[in-house]
Formats: structure tokens, C-alpha cells, sequence
């Protein structure tokens, strides 16, 4: 089973920290929002998504990358900042 984390941590690197320690624990490759595209995310049987909350919102690149594409957060894990939102599976 392959698994991703997709992460983005832009100002104090807590998001990252939360998401390499995942990452490491689920043996899961962990990327920046930034080096993913729709075939990574295609080949993938988990996902998660990790962003602080900026303005009162995810990161604008991670809001980008799934605009549309909800099914892609049907099975996925979820984590803001160094909290856990909701986790599926």
C-alpha cells in the first residue's frame, strides 16, 4: 500500500515537524504541496493532507491542488498545524 503525505508549512515549520513524524511512524513518502501533481496522487492508496491555518484557512497552495478534485479527500487524513482535524480509514 502506498501512501503520501502532502504538507505545506510556510512560516514555523510545526506543520512539518507533525508531518514528518507522521510520515516516518506510517512509512508514508512525505512531500511538499509543491512537488505533487495528479499522477503521484493517482498512484497513491492513502493520503494526507497537513497545512496551517492561515486567515482563518488552509494554504492556499494545498486549497489549489484539490480544488475540485474532492474524491481526493474521501479517504484521506487530515491534520492543521500540530492538531489532528479528522481522521478516515
Amino acid at each position: 500500500m502506498k501512501s503520501l503525505i502532502v504538507n505545506v508549512s510556510a512560516e514555523h515549520g510545526i506543520t512539518e515537524k507533525v508531518a514528518r513524524a507522521i510520515s516516518d511512524v506510517l512509512g508514508a513518502d512525505l512531500r511538499e504541496v509543491k512537488d505533487v501533481d495528479l499522477s503521484t496522487i493517482h498512484d497513491c492508496d492513502q493520503m494526507g493532507f497537513g497545512s496551517g491555518i492561515y486567515k482563518g484557512n488552509f494554504h492556499a497552495r494545498l486549497l489549489k491542488l484539490v480544488s475540485g478534485r474532492t474524491h481526493l479527500l474521501v479517504n484521506s487524513k487530515l491534520f492543521l498545524g500540530h492538531h489532528i482535524l479528522y481522521i478516515s480509514g
